[in-house]
């Protein structure tokens, strides 16, 4: 009679070797780059299976040659990285949408994307300009207005809880030189209010990107060419009343900093019928209210285009704070300037493009 520990090495074996005929090919295909202090866990765990599997088969094989001393310990360490690779596989799958999937070559994973790899020797030729934006005339009706953006989860410009209190800036375009600047007046009284110390301080504003060279995707249509931004502000600090340390760009410690893009909407819109509203995006990933923002802002994702013929509409947005009155009465005409890199992101290994560069300027052209 087989004692308890023989009989439950023995069914383990069989199972070992059932799931590892059966199962690993699969499994070792459904591995993905998992990310965070967990993701080397999470991706070797098909690796620690299947190893763990091959471990257990050769204590079978062992116990089948009647060398029971090796048979244990072979089965132990067998069952202990089988067990750890299935709880790596189980975070992996927990913590994604479903079961951790590659994309299948050649396509690449771009930014939590599945996306076509560029041709060899493509490089993406990006065009962006600035677009009039006025309340209530296209295009952006559906977007321009105060009470309209950001969204979440970021709080209304106006209306909002807390009530911001903003008004929209009015946008003053020189499309030649790719600049769109907005003036905003300054309270002069010592005491800062939200209602009146900053009174011109928020804009949403259209920008129409077009990728001049699309490419023909396998299989027909046009392949999707991901498009990027980045934010780098002159300056993003200034003083308060007191003289302590204000943000010139409001930031509250769930969304982050009142400064960055709007993503895709409308794609292959004319501009008379863009009217739909971005879903929008802080220009840093850093969440550090109320430090400093950064000066320098990280690339953003900002959706694809297959080449549309009528491009692809994005946003620029920001909500100021006090900060940029910088409390020293700065002369009328003293900015903050802003530039905004759209296109493909330079550091990426995958897609090669250029860079379509445009100028914000927010200037103070008032003291009330």
């Amino acid at each position: 009679m087989k004692s308890y520990l023989a009989r439950t090495l023995d069914n383990t074996l069989r199972l070992g070797v059932l799931l590892l005929v059966l199962g690993f090919p699969m499994l070792a295909l459904t591995a993905s780059a998992a990310s965070g202090p967990l993701a080397p866990l999470v991706n070797a765990s098909p690796w620690l299976i299947g190893i763990g599997l091959l471990i257990l088969l050769v204590a079978g094989v062992f116990k089948l040659a009647k060398m029971g001393k090796w048979a244990l310990p072979a089965g132990v360490v067998g069952g202990l990285l089988f067990v750890v690779g299935v709880g790596g596989y189980a975070i992996g799958y927990l913590t994604s949408a479903g079961p951790p999937t590659d994309c299948v070559p050649p396509n690449v994973l771009v930014n939590g994307a599945c996306l076509p790899p560029a041709p060899t020797g493509y490089s993406a030729d990006w065009e962006c300009q600035v677009y009039e934006t006025t309340v209530g005339t296209a295009p952006g009706t559906a977007h321009d207005a105060v009470t309209e953006f950001p969204d979440a989860t970021f709080i209304a410009a106006d209306g909002g809880t807390p009530d911001l209190n903003k008004v929209l800036a009015v946008d003053i375009i020189d499309p030649q030189n790719k600049k769109v600047s907005y003036d905003i007046a300054i309270d002069d009284d010592l005491i800062q209010t939200a209602a009146g110390y900053v009174a011109t301080d928020a804009t949403v504003q259209d920008i129409l990107c077009k990728l001049k060279n699309p490419v023909p995707a396998v299989g027909g249509g046009l392949q999707e060419i991901p498009l990027w931004g980045r934010i780098t502000p002159t300056r993003t600090s200034g003083t308060a009343a007191n003289g302590t340390y204000a943000p010139v760009f409001y930031c509250d410690a769930t969304a982050g900093y009142y400064l960055g893009f709007g993503a895709i909407a409308d794609s292959g819109a004319v501009p008379a019928s863009h009217t739909a509203d971005h879903t929008y995006i802080s220009y840093t990933n850093q969440n550090s209210c109320p430090a400093p923002a950064p000066l320098v802002g990280d690339w953003q994702p900002l959706g694809t285009s297959d080449g549309d013929a009528d491009g692809e509409w994005v946003g620029f947005w920001f909500v100021l704070d006090i900060g940029i009155s910088d409390y020293t009465s700065p002369a009328i005409g003293t900015s903050v300037d802003v530039l905004i890199e759209l296109g493909t992101d330079p550091t990426s290994t995958v897609y090669d493009g250029d860079l379509s560069s445009l100028t914000a300027s927010i200037r103070i052209s008032a003291r009330t």
